[in-house]
């Protein structure tokens, strides 16, 4: 159990003892008109061709009626008519429910009985055997027919309250309680004309609400009488013929049960029909009644999981299942992925029996009832606190080694869990570099903007990619058409939806109401959740790019709110901010190339945000007279309790719960212990006019007041498509309209504002797309401070030892309440020069924009990141999938390239540098080979100091590759252009690439040319006029096509000064300054020829530029070490040069 509050949040999670309940005995639940959305179960029905079959009817049906194809619900529903929609809606959701209980029914899923809410009824009727399909089409059409127009005499509301608190406000206006859906919901039909009226009502009262307008009628109350009579004449005139029930039922109509063998007269059906419309809906009083009767597994006949969450809240405490169907598919599909042989194995592992014995106690199972194949939330019934719990005891009574990698996540059934645990019993998954210890090795960081360069070369092809583009401006009604069906192309390629978000947005607030009674942000959310839904199957597959000529509090909203979308739907992100329309849309194919999340352009320069660390000012600041809004719980609770005792400050509290509260009394009288002055004002911060005069009465009795800090907010981690439009606004505007209202009161009353945000603002997260947004927008002025708190460690809900270590396992660190405490008493005091704050890890920072981006694209060259605790990559190299390799040769073995470390060490850093970093005391410590062609394990750790410089080692059994990384000053980037030098000969290359000498296979023959001065001894080296392909990521390809043609043109000058073959060995400093090139040229400057010693390098610095003249890199003290001595070689280098 979760319980909000307005002003931060406290976590209650319980435990609860198993009771002996018999899930074998189900309901099945219809689900009404609220769970249908256009193009549900879409991905589900190639697994339900059952369900293929009932729209096919329908279709047929939906033609003699001379109307849109029911199918079309689910395949294009942007085809239907506005005219006709509900109708259609309504007859796609009736077959979809008929068609998933038969294909129920044929795989041997009994339920002890039917039940349906509201709309459902329809289809429960069939299922139980009272009327056949195609009759029932014929009553839904009329039904329709019979019924007003949408939006004509009335609607529904849904709202957050229970019935009985609803009836003690004693509402004015005039209205019905239509339906109970559980404890914390009912719904309201009232008639159009009293809308306006109630939803002022509710906001007043605080209540959160939804209008569902995709009803549209005042169904379950008087106003439906006319249609209820209509329909009760119309079914007594016809001549159905009814059956007996062969499946007991709960009508949700009145409530009765009807037995298997038992039947409806004629007249009781026509009753039944038209009472539908207005009978209220008692669902709470359906699931309790079916809990008396012995059903303690309930299924959700769709995909919505509205229905599931009602049967939670309804049935708190008790011992019960609710899943969907949709949910319940997915865990068969992997479930019979595994072979009956290794299911034998795994069910004889030890593991698997102390695993089933701590399974056995939390559910009460006996332990031959568990098997390998069970799903923990699907079968057993099992959360994930509890998994995690059950888990970490299996591992300490089996002494496993506890690897901080493991994903708990990843481990959905009790055979993953087995197969894991075994794999780490005999050895580590991953080799442990040696370290320090990095928990404490928080900064304080805030955001630079840094020029930057754009990987230019190549262009994603547009054979590789499609793109949508969609407008959005402050009239939503005509985007995302036709993004649904883009997104459900099967497509070879990647998928790109461009957001263009229209310049009028600039100054705009979201929560404002362009049309109807929904805000902006309700509108784009619902269409949002309605249409970016991911395909399971095409994870990554799709990026979600963000532009926008303007910046500003609502484009970095947006932000947060589209990289919490891109989270939950595992789609990439990507924004690109402009000062120049035209720049903006000209350099959009250009930077769905590269791998930086956010982009600037300023007067068409490129830039990148970077995080600096930050020190604070050591001059102080005096903040001791202190407001704090939300500080009786939650985070400024937690802080300020924990201070040192000091009677200087002064605090004023405030909040909206009443000082009686039982917890906010509590917690006021622990507060009030540590201040000399204290005082709690009990306000509404979201009325602008009642925070102004409580503010005014907190000076007037504080003297001054020297900050405020708005700790106020609610979260309410639910994916997007799970929240109401209530829900929606009342989250945003905790953190937008109470930071609006504190800017306006700051202009008249002195004080300096500090916020407390969260990183999710940053970073966004799933599960938290408002959450998000409202941190971003409140952090987004330049009149104020925020802190972008990082999750906190043993505060709230990971007090509990099993979400703790769940939270853990994900790499992302939590900040300790103790390190918390003592930054921020330090940071009180201290000047400050940023508008963000963020204390963090620099490898949370990584991880945190790492999951923004496609980690497949990774794979082939820096490979999987298998302990995101430990930053540390794990690539296997093949030859096969690295068929590079057969290329690189030395002395007939295959050899893994310098260049490949380099650039994957260089590619690791840009996610966090966000450019490419200085490659610093580059060592080849041993050459990594594979020998016999057998593949070869590489595990890559990145660290990180106090200064945000990277250390990078890569090993197998032994160590290979070793260098720091850093972020070059911006002074150190400037270049110079290639000056114009003649070269009088040319090189045979031929002969240089021969078998007596590199041996190098075409890939990696690097050079097209090379010329050669007979006087200076100076050599130019000349790449390829493309880039070639090595891992098929371009960046990559692009930077080893360079480092190869660099170290190749050294390797001649080797021969040239009979060093013999020489390859790379130690390079001292690497800057790179672009990589925007069609051919590269390369001019090594010799720095120790050291000639006649081949025990020594040879040394150089090389310059590498493109076809323009532009500098692209500089190495700096490059040495070359010889494998094969100059006398050793079957010819001298005048057999290599061609005269002219």
């Amino acid at each position: 159990m979760i319980e909000n509050s307005f002003y931060g949040e406290r976590f209650n999670l319980q435990l609860k003892p198993y009771k002996g309940a018999d899930y074998s005995k189900i309901a099945f639940v219809f689900p009404g008109q609220g769970a249908a959305t256009p193009g549900m179960m879409k991905a589900e029905l190639r697994k339900l061709p059952i369900c293929l079959k009932r729209l096919e009817e329908a279709d047929l049906f939906s033609d003699k009626k001379k109307i849109e194809k029911v199918s079309w619900y689910i395949t294009k529903p942007d085809a239907i008519s506005k005219k006709n929609f509900a109708l259609i809606q309504n007859l796609a959701l009736y077959c979809l429910e008929v068609g998933i209980f038969e294909s129920l029914i044929l795989q041997k899923r009994n339920p002890l009985y039917l039940t349906a809410h509201s709309f459902g009824e329809y289809a429960a009727l069939v299922c139980a055997g009272c009327l056949d399909f195609n009759s029932m089409l014929e009553v839904i059409y009329q039904r329709e027919l019979f019924s007003p127009r949408p939006l004509d005499i009335g609607t529904m509301i849904a709202l957050s309250i229970n019935k009985n608190d609803f009836e003690s406000l004693n509402c004015p206006i005039d209205c019905v309680v239509a339906n109970i859906n559980s404890p914390e919901q009912i719904v309201v039909s009232l008639k159009m004309s009293h809308v306006k009226k109630m939803c002022a009502f509710l906001k007043e009262k605080r209540i959160a609400y939804r209008q569902l307008d995709s009803v549209g009628r005042p169904y379950h109350s008087p106003l439906m009488v006319k249609t209820a009579e209509q329909m009760k004449k119309w079914v007594l005139q016809s001549k159905f013929v009814l059956n007996n029930f062969k499946i007991p039922m709960l009508s949700s109509v009145n409530l009765k049960q009807y037995a298997a063998g038992s039947s409806l007269s004629l007249q009781e059906f026509a009753e039944l029909v038209s009472q539908q419309v207005t009978n209220p809906v008692l669902f709470s009083d359906q699931i309790l009644k079916l809990k008396e009767l012995g059903c303690h597994s309930y299924l959700e006949l769709g995909s919505s999981q509205l229905y599931v969450n009602f049967v939670k809240s309804i049935l708190d405490g008790q011992d019960f299942s609710a899943q969907t169907v949709q949910s319940m598919l997915t865990a068969e599909g992997e479930r019979a992925s595994r072979s009956l042989e290794a299911k034998l194995n795994l069910e004889n592992s030890p593991i698997f029996k102390t695993l089933s014995h701590y399974i056995g106690k939390v559910t009460g199972y006996d332990l031959l009832e568990i098997g390998v194949d069970d799903f923990f939330q699907e079968d057993l019934r099992i959360d994930s606190i509890k998994k995690a719990e059950i888990i970490f005891r299996t591992l300490e009574e089996s002494n496993c080694h506890i690897d901080e990698s493991l994903s708990l996540a990843q481990l959905r059934s009790v055979g993953e869990v087995v197969e894991y645990l075994e794999k780490i019993q005999h050895g580590p998954l991953i080799k442990k570099t040696k370290k320090k210890d990095q928990t404490d090795s928080y900064l304080t960081l805030s955001k630079a903007i840094l020029a930057s360069d754009v990987v230019q070369l190549p262009l994603i092809q547009k054979t590789e990619y499609e793109k949508h583009i969609v407008k959005i401006g402050k009239n939503l009604d005509q985007c995302f058409i036709g993004t649904q069906e883009f997104i459900g192309q099967s497509l070879a390629k990647k998928k790109y939806i461009v957001l263009d978000l229209d310049p009028a947005l600039k100054d705009f607030n979201c929560l404002e109401k362009v049309s109807g009674e929904k805000s902006w942000l309700q509108q784009l959310s619902r269409k949002v959740s309605d249409v970016l839904i991911a395909n399971e199957e095409d994870k990554y597959s799709m990026t979600i790019c963000l532009l926008s000529v303007f910046g500003g509090p609502t484009f970095e909203a947006l932000k947060a709110f589209f990289k919490s979308i891109a989270k939950e739907n595992h789609y990439c992100f990507k924004s690109i901010l402009s000062d120049d329309y035209q720049t903006l849309h000209h350099t959009v194919d250009q930077e769905l190339n590269d791998n930086v999340i956010d982009v600037i352009y300023r007067q068409g320069q490129r830039f990148v945000e970077h995080f600096v660390p930050l020190v604070q000012d050591s001059s102080l600041c005096e903040r001791k007279n202190i407001v704090i809004i939300g500080g009786a719980r939650g985070l400024a609770y937690e802080l300020f309790t924990h201070f040192k005792k000091d009677k200087t400050y002064k605090i004023t509290v405030l909040g909206r719960s009443s000082s009686k509260s039982a917890t906010i009394e509590k917690n006021l009288k622990k507060l009030k212990s540590c201040f000399s002055y204290f005082e709690y004002m009990q306000v509404d911060a979201l009325d602008y006019n009642s925070l102004n005069e409580c503010l005014i009465q907190a000076k007037k009795k504080m003297g001054q007041i020297h900050l405020v800090i708005n700790s106020a907010g609610i979260e309410n981690s639910r994916l997007l498509n799970e929240k109401d439009e209530s829900e929606i606004q009342l989250e945003a505007a905790t953190k937008i309209i109470i930071s609006e209202n504190l800017l306006k009161i700051k202009k008249q009353i002195d004080f300096d504002l500090l916020h407390f945000s969260s990183v999710v603002g940053e970073f966004g997260n799933d599960g938290q797309t408002i959450y998000s947004l409202g941190n971003a927008y409140q952090a987004s002025s330049t009149d104020c401070v925020s802190i972008m708190w990082p999750g906190m460690d043993q505060v709230g809900m990971t007090e509990n030892v099993g979400l703790l270590q769940k939270i853990k396992s994900t790499g992302v660190s939590l900040l300790p309440l103790k390190t918390a405490v003592a930054w921020f008493e330090s940071f009180l005091q201290k000047k400050w020069h940023a508008n963000k704050y963020f204390i963090l890890t620099a490898k949370d920072v990584m991880l945190y924009e790492f999951f923004l981006r496609d980690p497949r694209a990774y794979l082939s060259s820096v490979g999987e990141l298998v302990s995101p605790h430990e930053m540390t990559y794990r690539k296997i190299y093949n030859m096969h999938q690295d068929s590079y390799l057969v290329d690189h040769l030395i002395e007939t073995a295959s050899v893994v390239p310098a260049s490949a470390a380099m650039a994957s060490m260089l590619t690791v850093s840009k996610l966090f540098y966000k450019k490419y970093p200085s490659l610093k005391n580059f060592e080849i410590k041993n050459i990594m080979m594979l020998v016999d062609g057998r593949d070869i394990t590489c595990y890559a750790n990145y660290e990180w100091d106090e200064n945000l410089n990277i250390s990078s080692l890569m090993t197998s059994q032994i160590e290979h590759f070793v260098a720091q990384l850093s972020l070059p000053a911006n002074e150190e980037l400037n270049q110079q252009n290639r000056s114009d030098k003649k070269y009088t000969q040319q090189v045979d290359l031929s002969t240089f690439y021969s078998k007596e000498c590199i041996a190098f296979g075409p890939k990696f023959r690097a050079l097209s040319q090379a010329l050669y001065n007979a006087e200076t001894g100076e050599v130019l080296g000349v790449g390829h006029p493309a880039v070639t392909y090595y891992s098929g990521q371009s960046s990559v390809d692009a930077l080893m096509s360079v480092f190869e043609a660099a170290f190749q043109t050294v390797s001649l000058i080797g021969l040239i000064l009979r060093k013999g073959l020489v390859i790379p060995l130690k390079i001292k400093d690497l800057k790179i300054y672009s990589l925007a090139y069609k051919q590269v040229f390369v001019e090594p400057e010799v720095l120790a020829d050291n000639r006649g010693r081949d025990d020594l390098p040879l040394v150089a610095n090389v310059h590498v530029y493109n076809e323009n003249g532009a500098k692209l890199m500089t190495f700096t003290n490059l040495e070359m070490t010889s494998i094969r001595y100059h006398d050793s070689l079957p010819f001298k280098f005048q057999d290599v040069v061609i005269r002219k």
